[in-house]
């Protein structure tokens, strides 16, 4: 395992364990340090990692379509748009594009307002985007497969790590308007799309050597 992926497995890990302490109201000077660690806020040191992570991957995306020569214009082109959408997913991390489209899909919702639906916390963003992200992404990792078919288990952990990260994004954030449990969620919710991410990582970067 590289070293890279080993430290980011442990960032996460830290930050999920520093959560947890602040739930449970462990941690000293906690008005100060809580709202630094929360992991659903956007102004936190997990949101600025996550959005590192994603710029991370688009950065190693983009060097990969600089190791093609310009013969393979189709491979190239895949995995620029790749880097693209993980550039635009890392900005989204901290702009909370996802979190707009919400409020402006508010108006589908019966009496234009999210109150007195099934998805009163979180509105039904996830159900408009999921489909776009799943077709987009997926259609690209389908053109990218052949490339990384040289390294083994390398397109299974991008594709798993994706799978985990866009699960953890919205199927556990559409199931926290169902569960009083809304901690535990956001505990399993943010540190999955960590912990995806980290396996894309670690599926990409034996394609940089």
């Amino acid at each position: 395992m590289p070293r890279l992926v080993k430290i980011l497995f442990l960032s996460e890990f830290v930050l999920g364990f520093l959560y947890a302490l602040s739930v449970k109201g462990l941690l000293p000077y906690e008005d100060i340090i809580t709202p630094f660690i929360h992991l659903n806020r956007e102004a936190s040191i997990p949101t600025w990692f996550s959005s590192m992570q994603l710029m991370l991957v688009a950065i190693i995306c983009f060097r990969i379509a600089q190791s093609y020569n310009q013969e393979s214009k189709k491979v190239i082109w895949c995995w620029a748009l790749l880097g693209m959408g993980f550039l635009v997913l890392s900005a989204d991390e901290v702009a909370g594009f996802h979190e707009a489209i919400g409020h402006a899909s508010d108006q589908l919702l019966p009496g234009d307002s999210r109150e007195n639906s099934a998805f009163s916390r979180t509105g039904i963003w996830m159900i408009i985007l999921a489909p776009f992200v799943l077709i987009i992404f997926g259609t690209l990792f389908f053109q990218i497969k052949q490339s990384l078919s040289s390294i083994p288990w390398s397109f299974f952990k991008v594709t798993i790590g994706f799978a985990i990260f866009l699960g953890s994004a919205t199927l556990l954030e559409a199931y926290s308007n169902f569960t009083d449990r809304g901690q535990i969620f956001v505990l399993l919710e943010e540190i999955g799309e960590m912990l995806g991410i980290t396996i894309i990582v670690w599926g990409l970067i034996p394609k940089l050597k």
